[in-house]
């Protein structure tokens, strides 16, 4: 399949944020815009092949604009298909830039790299003042169902976040279990998922991260008496990391859930809403 752009962008018009398409090529597809009962815009993003298949190079640009409030979220989970040996790998990357006073919450469903997938991963997220973002990324082992376990052969991912032109975090691995064991307790142990999750605002003051860093911390020891794995960490500035992992799919998306909400809580004050899967 040829490269495919979907570009769009958020702003505010009147009281309300709107979705403008700039470029929606196949597979691509974003559902219009959804007011939720924060005020903010929530965009359903759709990739109508069902999947991710070899050769692939997906691009997704996103623009919010000063003082649009966002939500966007996929129709269902990210399929990464088996690449034939002499095709290229699937790749994607990811564009975000979050303006003055805007907010923008990047939420996402499970990435479940299929037996001989081979797939890359790259996002940049560009914020500036006051901008905001809440973003989480899960990584399932494969199709754990079907007994497919660590049977990709090669998944990359590379994240970086920049605050006002300053870098804040970077995140870059490469998984491949022919070269290594990623069952050992020094990589996944005895878990399917692991997640990340990102909440960041510019220039919020320092103490707030450290407060919330502790609190997240002491959520995390409760979720991992239920059997996972959750910590949080202070950025060097403007936020905090969130990473967890869990043998099943419902315990990430509980854990996610209450970290977000504790999050956006005490940073924006205003509630967490999951978004609508069923328009």
């Amino acid at each position: 399949m040829p490269n495919a752009t979907l570009s769009l962008n958020l702003s505010v018009s009147g009281d309300r944020t709107v979705l403008h398409l700039l470029r929606q090529e196949p597979p691509w597809r974003a559902v219009r815009a959804f007011q939720n009962a924060s005020g903010e815009a929530l965009v359903h993003l759709h990739n109508v092949s069902g999947g991710i298949v070899g050769g692939d190079g997906l691009s997704f640009e996103v623009a919010v604009g000063q003082r649009a409030q966002a939500q966007i979220t996929a129709i269902g989970a990210t399929r990464i298909y088996r690449c034939k040996r002499a095709s290229w790998p699937a790749s994607q990357t990811t564009k975000l830039t979050i303006e003055k006073d805007a907010l923008l919450e990047f939420l996402p469903d499970i990435v479940i790299p299929f037996k001989g997938s081979r797939f890359s991963q790259k996002t940049e997220v560009y914020l500036q003042d006051g901008g905001g973002l809440i973003w989480w990324e899960t990584l399932s082992a494969g199709r754990i169902s079907s007994g497919e376990v660590f049977a990709f052969d090669e998944l990359a991912l590379d994240a970086s976040i920049y605050s006002k032109e300053t870098p804040i975090a970077f995140e870059r691995y490469s998984l491949c279990p022919s070269r290594s064991d990623l069952s050992s307790p020094a990589r996944f142990g005895k878990y399917f998922y692991s997640t990340t999750m990102y909440i960041c605002r510019v220039d919020e003051e320092r103490g707030k991260w450290r407060a919330l860093e502790d609190e997240l911390n002491l959520l995390g020891m409760e979720l991992t008496e239920s059997g996972a794995k959750w910590g949080a960490s202070s950025l060097i500035k403007d936020g905090v990391v969130v990473r967890g992992m869990a043998r099943t799919a419902q315990e990430v998306s509980e854990g996610l859930w209450k970290m977000w909400k504790t999050g956006k809580e005490r940073i924006w004050g205003r509630p967490a809403l999951l978004p609508r899967k069923i328009y």
